[in-house]
């Protein structure tokens, strides 16, 4: 209840009329430190148009009792035409939203001109869609900048919406990550993440499942030098091809067991089809007239030969002699 006074109150000490004004004589160090001290709400001590000294400078309660509410005297005018409080000093801060008259400088948000700069521990920058189901995606920054994800509808972008699957694109540099260095990972519904690409910091690439190629029409593949493809690469459709391109050297397969015993099927300039021993000298060989030849120990007597007699074609087979000779005969 109000106390009717007839007169002014004379003040006798240099101090305010209200305590609230000042913190303890003093002036408060910030607006965390009166919201912190002076309580809103329901027991609380602050009402509409409460000022205090903060730092020397006049702070109020201007449009209502929450701690937003909370900042500096302007000197303009009524109607939304005064000068805008700024809270913070941060260089080059963009300011966000506090209240119609204030402004907080985000110190963890700047830019120079040139360079747009998102500080902190964690950083992301978010998009959501307003449609159902509101998935997010968005730019994440972790492990003191070691790894940076895109993607959409991940845990580490920290709105992940488990009904649904998500995924992400992902460079790591983290030293005990080099099979890593960057990935691809596929995050089912309900589940935990899991890599499904990823290239090494030694260019080692893995690809988890098939490989599948479902048309190549009047294109040529190549396949770099140096490239291992590991498990299973599969051509599906009608009349696919898988086409090594080399227009100066051999171009070649590589059969390898168990990373030792190689055997390569190859083709060089001048059109021959060999088959050899890994990058080591010849072991068959066919030209394009169909002639064979052969580095090998067969006997002298030894031959496979293909016949056409006009009425019969066929081959025969012989070894050691003369006499153990077998004629097939297709007629």
């Amino acid at each position: 209840m109000s106390i009717k006074l007839g007169d002014n109150i004379e003040m006798t000490g240099p101090v305010p009329n209200d305590a609230r004004y000042l913190n303890v004589n003093v002036p408060w160090t910030s607006i965390s430190a009166v919201n912190t001290a002076l309580l809103g709400g329901a027991g609380g001590v602050r009402y509409k148009g409460l000022t205090v000294n903060i730092n020397g400078s006049e702070y109020w309660y201007k449009d209502g009792i929450a701690d937003i509410d909370l900042i500096e005297k302007t000197t303009g005018g009524g109607g939304g035409s005064g000068l805008l409080n700024w809270t913070g000093s941060t260089a080059n801060a963009i300011g966000t939203y506090i209240s119609v008259s204030g402004i907080c400088a985000q110190q963890n948000l700047t830019f120079s001109g040139s360079t747009l700069s998102v500080a902190g521990a964690g950083v992301a920058i978010k998009m959501t869609d307003s449609d159902s189901p509101n998935l997010t995606g968005g730019l994440v920054s972790e492990v003191g900048g070691q790894l940076i994800d895109y993607g959409m509808n991940y845990n580490q972008l920290g709105d992940r919406n488990a009904a649904y699957a998500g995924g992400f694109f992902r460079i790591d540099l983290r030293p005990t990550q080099t099979n890593e260095f960057f990935n691809i990972k596929y995050v089912p519904s309900g589940s935990t993440e899991q890599t499904i690409f990823s290239v090494s910091t030694g260019g080692t690439t893995t690809i988890t499942g098939t490989l599948t190629a479902p048309i190549i029409s009047a294109t040529t593949c190549f396949v770099g030098s140096g490239v291992n493809v590991t498990g299973c690469v599969t051509l599906s459709d009608v009349s696919t091809a898988l086409i090594i391109n080399n227009t100066s050297t051999w171009s070649y397969l590589r059969y390898q067991y168990n990373g030792a015993t190689s055997w390569d099927t190859a083709v060089y300039q001048g059109g021959d089809y060999e088959i050899r021993t890994a990058g080591a000298s010849t072991v068959w060989r066919i030209d394009s007239n169909g002639n064979t030849a052969q580095a090998g120990s067969l006997d002298a007597q030894d031959y496979v030969q293909v016949f056409d007699t006009g009425g019969a074609e066929g081959f025969k087979m012989q070894w050691n002699d003369t006499e153990k000779s077998i004629d097939f005969i297709i007629n």
